[in-house]
């Protein structure tokens, strides 16, 4: 009689043990997919950390760009650069934008086909955008008043030239570098411009400009140069 009592006790408990694993197997099979990120996931989207880099320069990401794009773009002016050690021109630049597309953080350029940074942002991947303090504006005009066909217009100014890690012509006196890789380049289409773009090209006597879209691999500040000297 104890046998048998014996027998059924442990029939029940391996009953109980089998009910408990079908549950928790059944709760797994049924549980939706976790929406929380993975550690390796959360890494590839986060966005660079702001670490010192050599002459002082200090990387931030796009989305750690405090200045205003418009007031930039109108107060500071900027200065477009483009090409190598070998060969590279840069230009002022009034038109800009900065932005988003195609999930990408992006910084937009134009640029007329009458220019000579024209022919090295065809030919070239990259360029960069950096701004400067009022006190600086002088070379900055400079650049924008003469052409890189007539020489070495950089070597005319007070501006130190210099490069980042990629090869990208930047100067050592700006206090924002914003360096892109082109994802997009088109000229205007005439036939789609108001008759004030229109003429506006026509009094000028310049080429059409063309755009480029740059997504922003690199920012660099450097804050101590942001102080007017």
């Amino acid at each position: 009689m104890k046998d048998k009592k014996t027998l059924v006790y442990q029939l029940l408990c391996i009953a109980l043990l089998v009910a408990l694993i079908c549950t928790v197997l059944c709760k797994k099979s049924t549980s939706p997919e976790s929406t929380e990120p993975t550690a390796q996931q959360s890494a590839q989207s986060a966005p660079p950390p702001s670490v010192p880099t050599t002459n002082g320069w200090k990387k931030i990401a796009p989305s750690e760009i405090t200045d205003n794009s418009i007031d930039l773009i109108d107060n500071y002016k900027g200065i477009l650069a483009m090409g190598n050690k070998e060969e590279h021109n840069a230009m002022t630049i009034g038109w800009g934008t900065l932005g988003v597309l195609w999930g990408k953080p992006i910084y937009t350029v134009f640029v007329s086909s009458s220019r000579f940074s024209y022919t090295l942002l065809e030919k070239y991947d990259t360029f960069t955008v950096t701004f400067f303090n009022k006190s600086h504006m002088k070379d900055v005009m400079y650049l924008g008043h003469h052409s890189g066909r007539d020489g070495d217009k950089i070597r005319k100014t007070s501006l130190h030239l210099n490069y980042t890690e990629a090869g990208n012509p930047i100067f050592d006196e700006a206090f924002l570098v914003i360096e892109c890789r082109k994802i997009y380049a088109a000229p205007f289409d005439s036939a789609k411009l108001l008759p004030e773009q229109k003429d506006f090209y026509e009094k000028r006597q310049i080429g059409i400009h063309s755009e480029y879209v740059g997504e922003i691999l690199n920012v660099f500040v450097k804050e101590e140069n942001r102080v007017e000297k």
